[in-house]
């Protein structure tokens, strides 16, 4: 529960500081705590103790594939993978709705990338077919079937219907 805390944390820092640090990109405060919250996602104390692969980043393969940051990536990805476990496995759903009620909902998340963000929210907007699909979902389970440990195991089918979603 620590862990959760601190990462619902950092998230609702997130969705409160990122739109003032890109309408405002001299704030230094903003863009402070947005170094702040990253050097706290990326410090492995929100993961330590977990035995589970970064599935989320394990999935974004765009970034290294086409002309994108991964942050862009993370955020066409995201909601769809959301969307996708959730449809797959009812077990999500506890962790989904503490995320919806402390944080934000799937489409509430949606929302923030593409109005306040305004960013694409979809591959189809950077002009990207799925015709790199079949090797990203290679890549992505690093080379075997599927991602075991993850927080909920990925097959490279279920990760080919991921970048589906996201077109």
């Amino acid at each position: 529960p620590f862990q959760f805390n601190v990462v619902e944390t950092l998230l609702r820092t997130v969705r409160q500081q990122l739109p003032i640090a890109v309408e405002e990109p001299e704030n230094y405060s903003a863009r402070a705590t947005m170094l702040w919250a990253a050097s706290w996602a990326l410090n492995s104390f929100c993961t330590s103790g977990y035995k589970t692969q970064a599935q989320l980043h394990a999935l974004e393969q765009f970034s290294s594939t086409y002309d994108m940051t991964h942050g862009l990536a993370l955020a066409i990805i995201t909601p769809k993978w959301m969307t996708y476990l959730l449809n797959k496995d009812e077990t999500v759903a506890r962790d989904f709705a503490r995320f919806g009620l402390n944080v934000m909902g799937i489409e509430a998340l949606q929302n923030f990338i593409k109005d306040e963000l305004h960013l694409p929210t979809t591959l189809s907007e950077m002009n990207i077919t799925d015709e790199k699909f079949d090797e990203l979902k290679v890549k992505a389970c690093y080379g075997q079937d599927s991602l075991p440990r993850a927080y909920r195991p990925l097959s490279q089918e279920d990760c080919l219907n991921i970048y589906k979603m996201c077109l």
